[in-house]
């Protein structure tokens, strides 16, 4: 009898350490920016100022979560990898420092500023996923913009801005061409807006 009960304490000791605390990993945070420095020239083209909404972003976008496709129209999402905020959020600071970049405008600013401006950007981010689609991976990248003049409301001009960019096959390749992707997206709105407050 003693045997037994020394076994049931044992079984049960056993038991008990495999209830202990779970330690979860901490998800790896990376940012979107752009992959070369950005220089801003010290005298404007022009006196007209330009205001950069909040980017909004589509439904399955809106969050941190880095997502990734590996059957068409299904989104799934990395587990240990995340993005430090949500892409849309991230966008602002960068496409208000490429406009910039331009030249063209006195000044651009984004909210929360009450300035007074001539022209509004308003940002979607349509998509921003790493594609397993192909034995090479892509991150696809989409983002419509629209140029509104303040006075009217009127809009200017509305163009869809997309990037394709290969990527290695992991959650780092992914973040890499992502950066990439906001590059080439990035200058080219910068220069849609330049050219159509013309």
């Amino acid at each position: 009898m003693t045997k037994f009960k020394f076994v049931i304490l044992w079984f049960c000791m056993i038991l008990l350490t495999a209830c202990g605390p779970v330690h979860v990993k901490n998800p790896t945070l990376y940012t979107l920016a752009p992959i070369h420095p950005i220089e801003i020239p010290a005298h404007s083209l022009s006196e007209k100022t330009l205001l950069v909404s909040t980017p909004i972003a589509s439904p399955g976008y809106e969050t941190s979560d880095m997502i990734y496709m590996l059957t068409p129209f299904q989104l799934s999402a990395y587990a240990q990898n995340r993005w430090v905020a949500p892409p849309a959020q991230m966008l602002l600071p960068v496409l208000v420092q490429m406009i910039r970049s331009v030249g063209y405008f006195k000044a651009v600013v984004s909210v929360p500023s009450v300035a007074v401006t001539d022209y509004r950007l308003d940002i979607q981010l349509l998509k921003l996923q790493q594609e397993f689609l192909l034995p090479q991976s892509r991150v696809r990248l989409e983002i419509q913009a629209t140029l509104i003049l303040n006075s009217s409301e009127k809009v200017i001009a509305s163009r869809k801005f997309s990037a394709v960019i290969e990527a290695q096959n992991n959650p780092f390749g992914g973040v890499i061409a992502a950066n990439k992707a906001v590059t080439v997206v990035g200058q080219e709105i910068a220069h849609f807006a330049a050219n159509n407050a013309q």
